[in-house]
């Protein structure tokens, strides 16, 4: 949508406060605004940060990108190394929106992006020195004087989760696109200031049209499902007089900004209360847009849709605990109850959920109580679908069993994990600590390379190691690995390996003492031999501060 528009021909901040200072004194609420997004010119924030006191710049990601990535090419960096630096810098988006790579950017403080910014020093230079076959690395020492004092206070994780955008990244793409339609109205050329007076005109009737089309359902635009209460039948829509058109197209326009999460479960309803049939709702998250394999869950997402096409199929069970749902049965008469936990799992007795831990339920559910992406997330890491009870699904209870007969009742004793207490976990996590034997490659830290593995997180800081396939570069494709009783959530209870297993941690100090507190520089860390044969000399000189023993 084309909002204000100045038309001016000098990138002054002056310019930019005229504009700032016009808006706010024909709407004054305006003047409350916290954040304002802007490319990398410094006029725009400039000019009109005066008439928003309480505001803060928030700076557009791809501009920056772009910006980083001249810079590195005038300094004769290759495309290769180029787009190692942006992943350091920017981390690694993946097609799943749980499965990213962290960058400088996603530092939770300035103290951690400085500090996340010296460990990058060594790595920087030597691919520097490497690519550009040269001995004066020159990038970290720009970027470390130019632009990290910038990212501290427009770009970090902090300022983008305050603005609402979580670890999205912000862009000034949305404006880019109004900027390209307004340059292809003029054919990209200078234009009188008539001329382009009316070329703007014509863009805006345009607009105002889609709106109109938009309320009655009939153009290239649909309302959001927060506003459905301003759409109107078109039979309906023609019988009103041109005024009363133009006041309710007025009363859309003015309607106050709501989230921008649709409000699910709500039926379609027109404003004219003209009946309509219940429309499918779309998901908030699409398949496309998970690691789930399409084939498989199409149809559940389909069916969850359906079910969510009207509000009464799923309400809340009787009593007072608000975790329980019931949804309604397409193929029985009985619904179906979800309980929902505090992990991010939901369950449902149905048969599609026992082979796929998942079914239209339970995303229906997940879907109209806002926790559709926690669900997803959980499902992700308890290791998606269960293949062997999907192939029985269908199959008689006993196969290969006479009918009444009695299963045979196991002599072995259970190995399955317990539940214990949180102290328990601290107890018994601690003793283990405390019971490292110099000798024992079981109980000491070691070195080992991540290719090949499946490592992914880091144990100390939960953060990602690596999204595979992708092999982060020297240093960081060597992790800390020690045999611990690791402590994790099932369900919100908290639980605990009953054997040692393998944990991983990024070679950081701080990553180590956040499980083991008795860590530090002078404790031994064991490099096997086999390790030691494919180190590079960035490993040996980002190593030299632990207490490596070869």
């Amino acid at each position: 949508m084309i909002g204000p528009i100045l038309i001016h021909q000098r990138k002054l901040p002056s310019s930019y406060s005229y504009l700032a200072s016009t808006c706010t004194s024909l709407r004054p609420a305006l003047r409350e605004i916290l954040f304002i997004g802007t490319d990398d010119a410094k006029a725009i924030y400039n000019g009109v940060s005066t008439f928003f006191p309480g505001s803060k710049n928030i700076q557009c990601f791809r501009h920056m990108r772009n910006y980083i990535s001249r810079k590195l090419k005038s300094l004769g960096v290759s495309d290769n190394a180029t787009s190692e630096f942006i992943r350091d810098i920017f981390g690694a988006k993946r097609p799943s929106p749980r499965s990213v790579e962290y960058g400088l950017v996603d530092a939770t403080s300035e103290d951690e992006f400085d500090t996340e910014l010296r460990h990058y020093e060594i790595i920087w230079n030597e691919r520097e020195i490497e690519d550009r076959k040269t001995d004066s690395p020159l990038f970290y020492k720009w970027f470390a004087k130019e632009k990290s004092a910038v990212f501290k206070k427009h770009l970090l994780l902090p300022l983008r989760i305050s603005a609402g955008l979580g670890f999205a990244e912000y862009t000034t793409n949305a404006n880019e696109s109004v900027n390209k339609k307004l340059k292809e109205k003029v054919n990209y050329k200078e234009s009188q200031l008539g001329d382009f007076c009316e070329s703007m005109y014509s863009m805006i009737e345009a607009q105002n049209k889609d709106v109109e089309k938009a309320i009655i359902g009939a153009g290239p635009f649909e309302l959001r499902p927060e506003y459905k209460e301003y759409e109107i039948c078109p039979t309906d829509w023609f019988k009103l007089s041109s005024s009363t058109r133009h006041d309710q197209v007025k009363a859309f326009l003015n309607a106050p900004l709501k989230p921008s999460r649709p409000t699910l479960g709500e039926a379609s309803t027109s404003a004219s209360q003209c009946s309509v049939s219940s429309k499918r709702h779309s998901i908030s998250i699409d398949l496309r847009d998970t690691s789930l394999p399409e084939h498989v869950f199409t149809d559940v997402w389909e069916k969850a849709a359906d079910i969510l096409g009207t509000d009464s199929n799923i309400v809340q069970a009787p009593g007072e605990d608000t975790s329980t749902m019931l949804v309604i049965s397409k193929s029985g008469k009985m619904p179906h109850y979800v309980q929902i936990f505090k992990s991010g799992k939901l369950h449902c007795p149905c048969e599609g959920y026992k082979g796929k831990t998942m079914c239209s339920h339970t995303i229906a559910v997940a879907e109209k109580r806002g926790v559709l992406d926690k669900y997803l997330t959980w499902y992700e890491k308890s290791g998606g679908l269960n293949i062997a009870a999907l192939a029985k699904q269908g199959m008689p209870k006993n196969p290969q069993r006479k009918p009444g007969s009695k299963c045979r009742a196991s002599k072995r004793k259970s190995t399955s994990r317990i539940e214990i207490s949180t102290e328990a976990v601290k107890r018994r996590h601690t003793y283990e600590n405390e019971c490292t034997a110099e000798n024992d490659m079981e109980s000491n830290y070691f070195l080992k390379f991540v290719t090949g593995t499946k490592i992914r997180v880091c144990y100390g800081c939960a953060k990602a190691i690596r999204v595979p396939p992708y092999v982060p570069a020297p240093p960081y494709d060597v992790v800390i690995c020690r045999k611990e009783y690791r402590s994790y959530l099932q369900d919100g209870v908290p639980k605990l390996t009953l054997t040692p297993q393998n944990v991983h941690y990024h070679l950081r100090e701080t990553c180590l003492k956040m499980k083991n507190p008795e860590f530090d520089k002078d404790t031994v860390i064991v490099c096997p031999p086999g390790v030691k044969e494919r180190f590079r000399d960035v490993h040996r000189k980002y190593l030299s501060c632990f207490n490596v023993k070869y």
